[in-house]
């Protein structure tokens, strides 16, 4: 058998496979002894069938199979052992295959086309802007009546005010097609709280359907339509009042504070609020930890110049989808399949330079953290903790091994994020939360 690589540029080539008979016969000479071994004919006793019979009716599904078998071996260690950088897999040159005579042929050619990974360098002295939450005193007030009303006491008052909530149905005027609709105060626009305040029980009225929610989602969900026939919906709309939802906010009192954070873990209004905004800190500690990974990633694939064999990778993602997507559809989506491979080539590139490995020991561990969040999460981190070895390796195992190679990939994913956090220059800019979201939308929209 002889393999070589045949480049067509630094980005593609042909991995030529030449095979001659010594190289694939004794596998299928084996094979048909087994299958003469196996094989239930009639007119034979089992086990008795002649190799020349298995010949004859099974002979080339066996040379294809076992061809099939080496092929596929051979190519991946050829690739492995003389350290080949490729994108994706071998794809099979089909023509090639398809002019093979499998009754007369001998000695056989095949060709798998590869995308090469053209070499690049991580630019680790890359200047990066990011986000530090600082919280300030309107967002605890926020959380804080946001907390009285979660943990308050509900009544129907006759007349709607303008933090109530509406029950009702609706419909478009002149039609008899009604949905149920709950309208809460705090998605509806300033405009439609004060024109619906004042509205009773029973009472009718004639709303402008896109001037009622603050966001299309909230009309998406109120109407129970999907976000696209949302953006559809205009006109004037019949609003019928069947309910009226108003809520009392919880007082400031000890038992106001059990209920959030357990009985007697905070005494006063004081360390109320203090825990509070430990609580906000640390979400948002977490949530602008994401974020920095999200510029670092975004940063990292402006300015990293890598060479991809486009005809290569589009012809590779149309062949791994199977029949799911197609051309059009990747020439639409191609610049988030594009980002999708340079961010993969990044990362392993980062790992490569650093030498990053994972032992068994960083998996176990890792899905231990897992399981204590979880059992904490339900209040019952003791029961967790006794067992917690045992519970890890059943979790580890589960799906199959699905469940170790995804903590393995978070686990290597959590080790080049720590790197390229060390080795970039990361300067940070206080915000408030207010302004942290805004900057994480635009950033997103941007």
């Amino acid at each position: 058998m002889e393999i070589i690589l045949d480049k067509n540029s630094a980005t593609e080539g042909l991995i030529k496979v030449t095979l001659k008979e010594p190289d694939y016969q004794p596998k299928v000479e084996e094979k048909v002894k087994e299958y003469s071994r196996k094989a239930q004919i009639k007119g034979f006793r089992p086990g008795k069938v002649p190799p020349s019979i298995i010949r004859k009716m099974y002979g080339k599904t066996i040379l294809i199979e076992e061809i099939n078998e080496i092929l596929s071996k051979s190519v991946i260690d050829y690739i492995k052992e003389n350290s080949i950088k490729i994108i994706g897999d071998p794809l099979p040159v089909m023509e090639k295959t398809a002019s093979i005579d499998w009754d007369r042929q001998k000695d056989f050619e095949f060709e798998y086309m590869v995308g090469l990974v053209d070499p690049f360098t991580v630019d680790y002295s890359l200047k990066i802007e990011s986000l530090e939450v600082e919280v300030d005193q309107a967002t605890i007030d926020e959380t804080l009546q946001k907390l009285q009303r979660d943990y308050g006491n509900y009544s129907e008052p006759e007349v709607r005010e303008e933090n109530d909530d509406l029950f009702g149905t609706i419909a478009l005027l002149g039609t008899e097609i009604k949905t149920e609709v709950w309208l809460l105060h705090d998605q509806l626009k300033e405009e439609a709280k004060k024109n619906l305040a004042g509205l009773k029980k029973d009472d009718v009225a004639k709303v402008d359907i896109k001037s009622l929610f603050k966001e299309e989602s909230d009309l998406a969900k109120a109407m129970r339509v999907t976000p696209e026939e949302a953006r559809n919906l205009s006109g004037e709309y019949e609003l019928t009042i069947t309910r009226i939802h108003r809520v009392l906010p919880s007082e400031i009192n000890q038992e106001f504070f059990d209920k959030v954070f357990g009985t007697d873990t905070v005494k006063t209004e004081v360390e109320f609020r203090a825990r509070i905004a430990d609580t906000i800190q640390k979400n948002y500690n977490h949530e602008a930890g994401h974020y920095t990974e999200h510029i670092i990633q975004k940063r990292l694939l402006e300015s990293t110049s890598i060479n991809i064999p486009e005809n290569f990778y589009k012809k590779w993602i149309l062949a791994i989808n199977k029949g799911k997507v197609t051309e059009e559809d990747i020439t639409r989506d191609y610049d988030k399949y594009l980002n999708d491979l340079k961010w993969s080539l990044i990362f392993n590139k980062v790992s490569e330079d650093s030498e990053v490995k994972i032992e068994h020991d960083d998996i176990l561990n890792n899905a231990k953290e897992l399981i204590r969040s979880q059992f904490a999460a339900y209040g019952i981190a003791q029961g967790a903790e006794e067992n917690i070895d045992s519970f890890a390796n059943n979790y580890l195992k589960g799906k199959e091994g699905e469940n170790y190679i995804n903590t393995y990939n978070r686990v290597k994913s959590e080790k080049v994020m720590g790197i390229l956090k060390e080795k970039l220059q990361i300067s940070f800019k206080k915000v408030n939360p207010a302004n942290f979201l805004r900057e994480v939308q635009n950033n997103q929209n941007g």
